[in-house]
Parts: structure tokens; C-alpha cells; sequence
């Protein structure tokens, strides 16, 4: 049974959700030692300064559309309050960081001989946090990788009409390009908001870590065939949103 610790953003919209599912199926079988919940970040962004960057790219309207559906979203879940909530319902220890590199994370993570980290979130791991832990990290990106690695990966997918898909990979030291685990790939061009995209990708999250931690285990691997050309895209400017916006798409 291996140890298990879960890297994650203070994110109530689609994180949350989807770690709880995790924690609830995956208890079984795993060990969670831990979660650990950082900052909220983007780029080199955190705090207010993400909201004001948001407000910059998609403009007041869309902005207020995204926050409509942010507050929502945390009102939903049923099961747990928060992640100290999910925490204390399946005695799994919830610590709060500044960032996922810092030395007493590192520190942690040895003495607890953690086998995997799961993670889903902007920070970059390096070293030492990669290799204190025994395996591996597993990283979901929500595309068909190595195709738009980087940031807003679902609105340079959908900017570029390409297939949407989801990756699951071990972490390395470079950005989104560590070994495949699972992809999948998904027929939702028929949908018109990043959120929308989004949501359908976090329902299947919790599963999506059980399998790649299986095919970790049995080296089986899921790759899903797709045309798309190795590509890396960081945060859109203004103008490119507003193209976005005159195909008809939205982000919320």
C-alpha cells in the first residue's frame, strides 16, 4: 500500500470536489498521509493580483461571470465544508504552505516516506521536493500532451479548435514534460466556455489519479492518439481574448 500526499491549491471551484472524491475512493487502497494546500498562483501571480489579472484579460463582464460561478461552485459540495473538513473526516493531516518547494515540505515528505505526490496546480516543482519523494509526482495537465503545455491550456485548446483532452504524467524538471501515465481525450467541442470544459475534466479527476496510479504500478500506459504538435503557451494578452470571444467562446 503505498503513501500517499496530495499537493493542492486553496481552489473551491474545481479542486476541492475532486479531491474529495479522491480521498473518499482512494482510501482504501492507499495511503493519504497528508494534504497540503497552497496559495492560490498563477505565473508568477498570487493573491489579489491574480483576480486583477483575470479582470485585465477577460474584461468586467467575463470576470463577473467567472466569479458568479467560482462562488457556486464552493456552496456545492454536500459531503465537506472544506479541506480541513476533509481532513478530519478521514484523519488525514491538512497543513497550509506559502509554496510547495519550501524546506520544511521537503522535509516533511522524506520523513514520512511518501512513495507519490499527487498534484494539480500552477506551482513548478523542483528539486529538492522532487526527489524527496520515492517514486514519483503525478501531475494532471488538461491537454493531450505534449500539445499546449503551460498555462490556460483548455482556452489555447479550444483558441486553436484542437482536441480536449486530459494528461496525467510523472514530474520532472522541466514543464509538463515528464513521462505519460493516461490521456484521454474528449468529443466536447460542442461546449462553448472554458468552465464548462473544465468541469467535464474535474467530474472524471479522482478517477483519472486511481488509474495512473495503477498503471504506475502495473507499467501499463494510456495514450491517446491525436495530430497536435508539441506546443507551450503562457497567459493570453487582451486582444487574443477578445479573438477568443469573436469565435463564439467565452471563459465562463
Amino acid at each position: 500500500m503505498k503513501n500517499i500526499v496530495i499537493f493542492t491549491a486553496k481552489d473551491y471551484m474545481l479542486l476541492f470536489d475532486s479531491w474529495c472524491e479522491f480521498v473518499d475512493k482512494a482510501k482504501e487502497n492507499y495511503r493519504i498521509k497528508a494534504i497540503f494546500v497552497f496559495p492560490n498562483a498563477m505565473k508568477d501571480k498570487n493573491g489579489f493580483a491574480i483576480y486583477l489579472e483575470y479582470l485585465k484579460i477577460l474584461g468586467i463582464k467575463d470576470f463577473l461571470r467567472l466569479a458568479l460561478r467560482t462562488l457556486s461552485a464552493k456552496a456545492k459540495n454536500k459531503r465537506y465544508a472544506d479541506f480541513d473538513d476533509l481532513g478530519k473526516k478521514n484523519n488525514v493531516p491538512v497543513f497550509y504552505k506559502k509554496n510547495p518547494n519550501q524546506k520544511d515540505a521537503v522535509k516533511w515528505v522524506e520523513e514520512n516516506e511518501i512513495d507519490v505526490g499527487l498534484i494539480s496546480f500552477d506551482y513548478i516543482l523542483k528539486e529538492p521536493i522532487l526527489g524527496a519523494f520515492k517514486l514519483c509526482v503525478i501531475n494532471k495537465h488538461s491537454s493531450l500532451l505534449p500539445a499546449f503545455k503551460g498555462l490556460w491550456s483548455v482556452f489555447w485548446t479550444m483558441y486553436h479548435n484542437a482536441d480536449i483532452g486530459v494528461t496525467l504524467h510523472r514530474v520532472d524538471k522541466k514543464v509538463d514534460t515528464g513521462e505519460i501515465l493516461l490521456q484521454k481525450k474528449y468529443d466536447l467541442k460542442h461546449l462553448k466556455t472554458v468552465v464548462d470544459v473544465y468541469d467535464v475534466i474535474y467530474k472524471e479527476v479522482a478517477d483519472l489519479f486511481i488509474r495512473a496510479l495503477n498503471n504506475l504500478e502495473t507499467g501499463e500506459r494510456q495514450i491517446a492518439e491525436h495530430k497536435q504538435e508539441p506546443s507551450y503557451f503562457s497567459l493570453p494578452t487582451r486582444a487574443q481574448y477578445k479573438n477568443f470571444r469573436e469565435k463564439g467562446l467565452r471563459f465562463a
